[in-house]
């Protein structure tokens, strides 16, 4: 049985896929409806491929899931600063400075 976090992820992305095509088959009467289209539209894609990288994401260490919203807030607000703390974070991804030479998990 799989995790239930990832069906419902999968589900979500389907239901919000389907929803941004039905609702781009059919005329908008109100204009929330032109961007609830819009982000249904782009939020389904990311959840199904988020539903399908599920099992590799959970084996990322935590402090890099917690790292990018920080960059993405930084984009947002910082730009410049972006391109200097990427590559650091990206470094610090693949040294992995909590593993030994064994590869195991040093605790």
């Amino acid at each position: 049985m799989g995790d239930i976090r990832r069906h419902l992820i999968g589900l979500f992305g389907i239901l919000l896929l389907c929803g941004g095509l039905v609702l781009t088959a059919l005329p908008s009467p109100w204009e929330g409806m032109e961007s609830f289209r819009a982000a249904s539209l782009r939020l389904g894609p990311f959840l199904v491929v988020i539903w399908l990288a599920f099992p590799q994401l959970q084996r990322l260490p935590s402090w890099l899931l917690w790292t990018f919203p920080l960059l993405l807030f930084l984009l947002a607000f910082r730009p410049r600063w972006f391109l200097v703390i990427l590559p650091l974070v990206l470094a610090l991804a693949f040294i992995n400075p909590y593993r030994t030479r064994g590869g195991r998990p040093a605790r």
